[in-house]
């Protein structure tokens, strides 16, 4: 599911909040939280929760391959992978996956400048030598293709957990095939 105007708007108001807690120190927090989120009860709760998942998070090439597929498998790991940073980027919320991976909407997080991305992580158990040189041939055919209709390759690489990852373009739409069903005559 693609995120609507007012959803994206909403997670680039959470990654700016954000922002601002993680370059100040734990005494200023609260009050930053206040003055920024104000009564929004529902903003303050999206910011926090990412702020401790952030700090818990330490570094999320720090977890073991073995973890990493294991936790892979189900939403709540999921979950816990959001706030945790993929190269230079921010995971900031699950938009789809696949048997393949799981791709998520997320945010530069080095603070050169700001950029909203897809990341696409691959399962862990689809890691074999002969996976990581399709993946490496998936992103030099994508490193090539130049056209309007199609999201450009960003970036892209292994994790320390020898997890490959592709950085997107973001594209705000619906997907391919509820498009399609939407929009495309059925020609029986």
């Amino acid at each position: 599911m693609i995120p609507t105007d007012r959803e994206s708007n909403r997670w680039k108001l959470v990654d700016q909040i954000l922002d601002e807690l993680l370059d100040s120190s734990p005494s200023q927090r609260a009050s930053i939280l206040t003055d920024r989120c104000g009564a929004d009860a529902g903003l303050r709760r999206e910011v926090e929760t990412l702020l401790a998942a952030t700090e818990k998070a330490a570094d999320f090439m720090e977890v073991s391959a073995i973890d990493s597929a294991s936790q892979s498998l189900d939403l709540e790991a999921t979950e816990s992978l959001i706030g945790r940073r993929v190269g230079k980027y921010r995971l900031l919320k699950l938009i789809g996956g696949g048997g393949m991976g799981k791709v998520f909407l997320a945010s530069r997080s080095d603070r050169e400048f700001r950029k909203t991305v897809a990341v696409k992580l691959v399962n862990p158990f689809w890691n074999s030598e002969e996976m990581a040189q399709t993946f490496r041939r998936e992103r030099q055919i994508l490193a090539k293709l130049e056209h309007p209709n199609i999201a450009r390759l960003l970036d892209g690489g292994t994790t320390k957990d020898k997890v490959s990852f592709l950085v997107m373009e973001y594209v705000e739409g619906v997907p391919i095939t509820e498009y399609c069903k939407e929009n495309c005559n059925n020609h029986e």
